[in-house]
């Protein structure tokens, strides 16, 4: 577990820490309402479905040591998550947002989708969100949902100069370095797990003399995000949902125009193709950066610069709400 998996966010309120665990199997308060232990504890544990070492003692003990957290800091840091999403969440219904059911179930049915009919895949890709199960994804995307609509709505749009845009291109564009691919995905309807490997090989074969990436993308591809975009997954920096970790070690191993070999994932059988690397070194100009890079770093920069208008507003909730955190129970299926 790396320090960035778990952000350490801040409570600027009154944080009050009381003597003993609630037996009613609170957590903690804010402003009256309720965090229930079991929702913290269903949150940590979604955590340590991300590998198979977490499930272990040892292994979960090395991950908090190598993240600086213990059971305790590690449980504070998610309930003063929580704490944050609820007064969002109470602060967004007051300037009469809501959250836009439809995208949010749009959204489900990609990740359903990105997961394959494997029930682990559905299951590593919920834990990804810390979450367990399809309602506590909902309750996630409606959070983040809200805090994007209260974000535009208290911050504005300012615009930054042209300057300023430049200046915040150099300073984050190494934060977008990736690959960008296509793939071929051969699926179950393709038949057994031979039975795709032998296609695969068929297809990879046809590559390699010379065949059309993009007529044997539309012609053999499962994947219906790509299918009719000569298989184009786009750039793995850019990615709102993650491909597999198969996908993405392979893609890694490629230089530019290369072909990987058949990749077996939960999803199927990928045929990946490197369109593009982008990988700054040094001062980078805007002229440098591919241009879906360079437009996602140009949006970021204008949400940037309303960001701390945002933060002080954000600030100002917690230092107005009560916020009451209870000692963490005695023998929590986390604890080391």
């Amino acid at each position: 577990m790396k320090k960035g998996v778990i952000s350490a966010l801040l409570i600027f309120g009154m944080v009050l820490f009381t003597a003993c665990s609630d037996g009613s199997g609170t957590a903690a308060t804010v402003d009256g309402e309720k965090i229930k232990e079991k929702d913290v504890t269903a949150r940590i544990e979604a955590m340590r479905e991300l590998s198979p070492d977490y499930s272990t003692k040892k292994g979960w003990e090395a991950a908090l040591k190598q993240a600086s957290l213990t059971p305790e800091t590690l449980r504070k840091q998610i309930i003063e998550n929580m704490a944050r999403n609820i007064l969002i969440g109470k602060a967004a219904e007051k300037e009469g947002l809501k959250a836009n059911e439809k995208a949010i179930d749009e959204q489900i049915a990609s990740i359903k989708k990105n997961s394959g009919k494997d029930k682990d895949g559905w299951k590593r890709l919920l834990a990804s969100y810390g979450v367990s199960d399809e309602d506590g994804l909902r309750q996630v995307l409606k959070e983040q949902d809200l805090n994007n609509q209260l974000r535009e709505k208290i911050a504005g749009t300012k615009t930054p100069s042209e300057e300023e845009i430049n200046d915040y291109i150099k300073k984050n564009a190494a934060n977008f370095a990736g690959r960008e691919s296509a793939q071929i995905l051969l699926t179950a309807e393709d038949g057994t797990e031979d039975a795709q490997m032998k296609l695969a090989g068929k297809i990879l074969a046809e590559l390699k003399k010379g065949a059309d990436f993009g007529a044997l993308a539309k012609k053999y591809s499962r994947d219906t995000a790509s299918v009719n975009q000569d298989g184009m997954v786009g750039w793995s920096s850019l990615a709102s949902v993650k491909p597999p970790q198969q996908y993405t070690d392979a893609l890694s191993k490629l230089k530019k125009g290369e072909l990987s070999s058949p990749v077996k994932s939960d999803l199927g059988v990928h045929i990946i193709k490197c369109l593009d690397i982008f990988e700054p070194k040094g001062e980078v100009k805007p002229g440098d950066i591919p241009k879906q890079i360079d437009e996602a770093l140009k949006k970021q920069a204008v949400q940037a610069s309303g960001q701390a208008v945002y933060q002080e507003y954000v600030n100002k909730l917690y230092s107005d709400a009560k916020i009451e955190i209870h000692t963490m129970p005695k023998n929590v299926s986390y604890g080391i």
